[in-house]
């Protein structure tokens, strides 16, 4: 298991993503009994989609969980029985890590990356625009789902 999210009303609710030793994803895994069973959720359709490092419930509506995937941004709107991809180019983009908080009347989350291609994104008129790249590190978004790039900085001691 990599990740793991506790309802913030029913701690006997779990979600857990869960690898196997060949750094095989196996998808999101939920139990409503504290974790003496578990049954895998629908909507994880590609083996990069299966890869889930992090996993955080809305803090305003536990209805909405979200999960960082190698695929690309996961949501539920079904409290995490069913999945699918964020619209727009964080749906596309690896995740390596992410959280979710509350900022007044909206949720933020911040996302961590790997960059790279996004595919063609539909506009107002569902045409498709052209591919761009976005680079790594960590970006905010807010429930209107604008993203700012914060750039990861490391310093060595």
């Amino acid at each position: 298991m990599l990740a793991l999210a506790v309802h913030p009303a029913n701690p006997d609710t779990l979600l857990a993503g869960v690898w196997s030793g060949s750094n095989d994803g196996q998808g999101i895994y939920r139990s409503t009994d504290g974790g003496d069973t578990w049954q895998p959720v629908s909507g994880l359709s590609g083996q990069e989609e299966r890869k889930v490092p992090d996993i955080a419930y809305d803090p305003a509506n536990p209805q909405i969980v979200y999960e960082a995937t190698h695929g690309g941004l996961r949501v539920s709107f079904d409290g995490g029985l069913s999945w699918g991809a964020h619209p727009g180019p964080m749906g596309q983009l690896p995740m390596t890590a992410m959280t979710a908080m509350r900022h007044g009347e909206h949720t933020e989350l911040y996302l961590g990356t790997v960059g790279g291609a996004v595919a063609g994104q539909l506009g107002a008129r569902h045409v498709a625009q052209a591919e761009s790249i976005m680079g790594a590190g960590v970006y905010q978004g807010q429930s209107h789902w604008h993203f700012v790039h914060l750039p990861l900085v490391l310093r060595s001691p």
